[in-house]
C-alpha cells in the first residue's frame, strides 16, 4: 500500500527540524521580508484525464492551485517556475498548454521566470513552483489556530468534487460544478487582505475537503475541531 501524504511528512520529522507542514515553505530575506514557497505536482490520469480537460483548462488549473497555496500562507504571489514532462503523443497538447499557462502567469500578475521540460514515456506530467512575499505580521501558519477560534471557509463546499463526478461520468459536463474543477480560482486577494487581520489566527488551503483538511490544521496547532453539520450550508443543484 502507498504511504500518503500525512504520512510521509510525519515520517521525516528528523530531517525537515519542524519547517515541512504548512501550505509553503517560509524563508526569512533581507529586513525581515518572508518569502513563501510551494510546490505542486499534477500527473495525467491522477489529477486530470486530457479527455475532459483542454491545454487551456490545464494551464489555468496548475497555476491557481499553487496560488492557492500562497494565498493561505497571507502572502502575495510573485514568481513562477515550470517543470513538464511530455510524451510524445500530447506533444501539440503541452506546446498549447504552456503557451496557455504563460498567459495565465500574465493574467494573475505573478512572473513565470523558469522551468524545465523533458519527455515522458507514457503520461504528462507537470511540477510548478510559485513563490510570493510576505511580512511577519501577515503570515499565517495552520500551527497558530487557538482554543475558541470560529471555523470559517471561503468558497463552495463540494462544488469541484461534483464537477468531478460529472466529468468522470460523462454526465451533465456543462454545469458550474465542472469549472469548479476544471477552473479553481484561488483566493489571492482575500488571502492577503486576512493576513493582515489580527483576528485572523491561521489558515490554510482546502483542497482535499473540510474534514481532511481542517484535521491537518488542529493536528498542526494541537487542538480539536468541532463542526457543527447544521451550521454548514451549501447551495447545490438537486438534480446533480
Amino acid at each position: 500500500c502507498m504511504i500518503n501524504e500525512d504520512q510521509l511528512i510525519q515520517s521525516l520529522p528528523q530531517y525537515h527540524d519542524g519547517v515541512i507542514g504548512d501550505d509553503a515553505a517560509v524563508i526569512t530575506g533581507k529586513k525581515g521580508q518572508k518569502q513563501v514557497i510551494t510546490k505542486d505536482l499534477l500527473v495525467e490520469n491522477q489529477h486530470f484525464r486530457t479527455h475532459y480537460c483542454n491545454p487551456e483548462d490545464l494551464a489555468h488549473k496548475a497555476l491557481q492551485v499553487n496560488l492557492s497555496d500562497i494565498a493561505a500562507m497571507g502572502a502575495k504571489p510573485q514568481y513562477v517556475l515550470c517543470g513538464i514532462a511530455i510524451p510524445k503523443r500530447l506533444h501539440l497538447y503541452a506546446q498549447t498548454f504552456l503557451a496557455a499557462f504563460a498567459k495565465a502567469c500574465q493574467q494573475a500578475k505573478v512572473v513565470l521566470i523558469g522551468g524545465d521540460t523533458t519527455a515522458s514515456p507514457e503520461h504528462l506530467f507537470i511540477s510548478i513552483t510559485a513563490t510570493g512575499l510576505a511580512t511577519k505580521k501577515t503570515l499565517k501558519y495552520r500551527k497558530a489556530a487557538q482554543t475558541g477560534d470560529v471555523i470559517g471557509v471561503i468558497g463552495n463546499l463540494g462544488h469541484a468534487h461534483l464537477g468531478w463526478l460529472n466529468l468522470e461520468k460523462h454526465e451533465n459536463v456543462n454545469t458550474p460544478y465542472t469549472q469548479s474543477f476544471l477552473r479553481p480560482q484561488a483566493k489571492n486577494k482575500e488571502g492577503v487582505w486576512l493576513g493582515k487581520q489580527p483576528f485572523v489566527t491561521s489558515m490554510m488551503d482546502l483542497s482535499d475537503g473540510l474534514y481532511i483538511d481542517l484535521r491537518r490544521l488542529a493536528r498542526s496547532a494541537k487542538k480539536k475541531a468541532v463542526l457543527n453539520m447544521d451550521s454548514l450550508s451549501t447551495q447545490l443543484d438537486p438534480e446533480v
